[in-house]
């Protein structure tokens, strides 16, 4: 005879051997590569079953905590999703009253009521389309960092967080979205809605979009009253080492870093941003290369002596960049100038894991002739002082 504590209730409802059953899949499921970009919708139905809830959302924290946006979702009104589409960046303001408690606070929120309180009185329509009475907002935190939320939908009292079977399944949910996160910086740059959010979002950094337009500009100024500028490309080096072994976390913290650092280092006149999801971008006009170095070795100087806390270890990471000038380099667009340093950089990037800073060659962005092989430009040259490995610039 079975005993009777192996099929007692779990929570309110859910038989024990049943729930376990279900966490198994669920961690299967979960434990796929690229788990939220198949079959997102099934796992949220999974998790609402597991929570004895009616419906349920899952949301992402951007990189750099630029916003978030809807994974997932199951049980949802229409209403609901117009809101929040899916892979859709949103700003933390739009998030509803007792998301933004549970993300701030790190702990989880109850409203027991949703048309009786302030902080989710938006959601009073979703309510009633769905015959929704209460929710509980679960943040997924991974290394003391939010980096999800759930948002629980149930048509009677929420359960209590202790009882919460969803609740104590965040660890298995932050550990997919890590990998999640990373798979889209790393292999998806483009993702990144066109003049969507700043990853840095209080350093005046530009987003994608915005940059490119300021590259284009630069070049046609140039082009047209023979004057100079120059593109300077930063990254973390070696991000997919990180990444594997301390975490993604880790990898969104210095790239924040990384482009705190540009923002603080470049000039009024200059502008600078996320050039993709890994990489920082400066546009200086009228310079050449010894302004661009200098800013740039400032940039990665200021860049080391910021600490990372990886449990127990402290660690100081290195950055690299590279330089290109035009008209030395012979571009014929704002983007060739980009190409040109992107393609020098990954020559260069974290050599011997040292700082570095590489030039684009003289005419390394004009267009190949066709009748000529040309040879890869060398990466990196002289080594200058401290740390950093460089060519050193020509005077101007």
């Amino acid at each position: 005879m079975s005993d009777p504590s192996t099929t007692r209730r779990y929570s309110r409802g859910v038989d024990k051997d049943v729930a376990l059953e279900e966490v198994l899949t669920l961690a299967g499921r979960l434990a796929r590569e690229n788990a939220f970009e198949v079959g997102a919708g099934e796992l949220c139905r999974g998790l609402a079953g597991l929570g004895e809830a009616r419906a349920l959302a899952l949301f992402g924290v951007l990189p750099g905590g630029a916003g978030f946006d809807l994974i997932g979702a199951f049980g949802l009104p229409v209403d609901y999703l117009r809101r929040f589409p899916p892979r859709e960046a949103r700003p933390f303001a739009q998030l509803p009253g007792d998301l933004r408690d549970a993300l701030q606070r790190a702990q989880v929120v109850s409203v027991s009521h949703l048309d009786g309180d302030p902080r989710t009185l938006s959601l009073t329509g979703v309510a009633r389309q769905g015959d929704f009475q209460s929710t509980l907002s679960i943040p997924i935190v991974l290394e003391r960092q939010t980096i999800g939320l759930l948002h629980v939908f149930y048509g009677q009292d929420a359960p209590s967080s202790p009882d919460n079977l969803l609740v104590r399944l965040t660890p298995l949910l932050a550990n997919a979205l890590s990998r999640d996160r990373l798979s889209r910086a790393l292999h998806d740059v483009d993702r990144r809605p066109s003049g969507g959010l700043d990853p840095v979002v209080t350093s005046g950094l530009h987003s994608r979009g915005p940059l490119e337009r300021v590259v284009q500009h630069a070049h046609a100024v140039a082009d047209r009253y023979g004057s100079k500028y120059a593109v300077v490309l930063y990254a973390v080096d070696h991000v997919d080492r990180l990444a594997s072994r301390y975490g993604a976390t880790l990898v969104e913290e210095a790239i924040h870093e990384l482009g705190l650092a540009v923002a603080h280092e470049h000039r009024a006149a200059d502008q600078a941003g996320y050039a993709d999801e890994l990489a920082l971008l400066v546009v200086m006009p009228q310079t050449l290369e010894r302004g661009a170095f200098s800013q740039a070795e400032r940039t990665l100087q200021r860049f080391s002596r910021v600490v990372f806390r990886h449990g127990d270890d402290r660690l100081q990471l290195s950055a690299s960049a590279s330089i290109s000038c035009y008209p030395e380099n012979g571009a014929q667009s704002g983007t060739a100038s980009v190409d040109a340093a992107r393609e020098t950089l990954a020559t260069a990037l974290g050599t011997a894991g040292q700082r570095l800073i590489s030039i684009a060659a003289t005419g390394a962005a004009s267009p190949p002739d066709p009748t000529v092989t040309r040879p890869r430009a060398p990466a990196a040259a002289d080594e200058a002082r401290g740390p950093t490995v460089a060519p050193r610039p020509r005077g101007e």
